[in-house]
C-alpha cells in the first residue's frame, strides 16, 4: 500500500503519435456538491480503496475503473451501476504481477485515453514493488515500496487490460536510503494535436 512521498512533479511527453478524439464543447462547467463517503473500507469485500482517481469508461450504464485492495495489494477493477452510489465491481481488469516483478504489490490504473479510430483504450498505471524494501519508518508493520509507472491497453472496452511495460522510472531501486521512492501517482492526457500523450508523475 502507498504512503505519501513528497517530491517534485515532473512532466513527460510520450511521443506515440496517438490519434485521440476531443470534446467539441468549449464551455465546460462543474458544480461541486457536498463531500460524502461513497465506499467505506469493507464495501463489497474490499479492504481499502487507495488514492487513485476513477476512470469513466461510459455513462449509460455507468462504467468506470477503480483501484481496490482485496488481498495483498492494489489492483484495478471494472465497476458498473445505474449511479455511482449503486456501482458494483464486475471483474478485475489489471492485477498485480508475480513476486519480484515491478508491479508485484500494486497495479492501479489512474488515467485512460481512448483511440478515436479503433476504440482501443490506453491505461497508465502506478506500480509498486515491495521486494526487499525496508519497513516504513512511520508504520513499522508495513514494508516500503519502489514505484514506477507502466502502460496498459484494452481492446475490449475496458474489460481486460494487457500490460505493455514500464514507461517512467525514477532513481534505480536500491540507490536511495528510503522506504518509499521512485516515480508514481501518474496522470495522462492527450495534447491539443491528438498526436502525443502527456504523462505526469511525482
Amino acid at each position: 500500500m502507498r504512503r505519501v512521498f513528497v517530491s517534485h512533479a515532473c512532466l513527460w511527453i510520450v511521443a506515440l503519435w496517438w490519434p485521440v478524439a476531443f470534446a467539441q464543447e468549449s464551455r465546460i462547467a462543474a458544480t461541486v456538491g457536498q463531500q460524502k463517503i461513497l465506499f467505506q473500507d469493507g464495501y463489497q469485500g474490499f479492504r481499502a480503496f487507495p488514492d487513485e482517481p476513477i476512470c469513466i469508461l461510459k455513462t449509460k450504464p455507468l462504467q468506470f475503473l477503480m483501484v481496490g485492495v482485496l488481498n495483498k495489494g492494489g489492483e484495478t477493477f471494472l465497476w458498473e451501476g445505474t449511479t455511482l452510489e449503486k456501482a458494483r465491481p464486475i471483474k478485475k481488469v489489471l492485477g498485480i504481477g508475480p513476486p519480484g516483478s515491478f508491479d508485484c504489490n500494486y497495479a492501479g490504473i489512474s488515467a485512460i485515453v481512448r483511440h478515436k479510430d479503433n476504440n482501443e483504450i490506453l491505461g497508465i498505471y502506478h506500480c509498486e514493488d515491495d521486494t526487499d524494501m525496508p519497513p516504513d519508518p512511520e508504520n513499522p508493520d508495513t514494508v516500503g515500496a519502489y514505484w514506477t509507472i507502466a502502460m496498459s491497453a484494452s481492446k475490449d472496452g475496458g474489460h481486460n487490460f494487457e500490460k505493455l511495460g514500464q514507461i517512467i522510472t525514477g532513481p534505480a531501486k536500491g540507490s536511495m536510503n528510503r522506504s518509499v521512492y521512485g516515480a508514481g501517482i501518474a496522470g495522462m492526457c492527450a495534447d491539443h494535436t491528438g498526436q502525443y500523450l502527456r504523462a505526469i508523475a511525482s
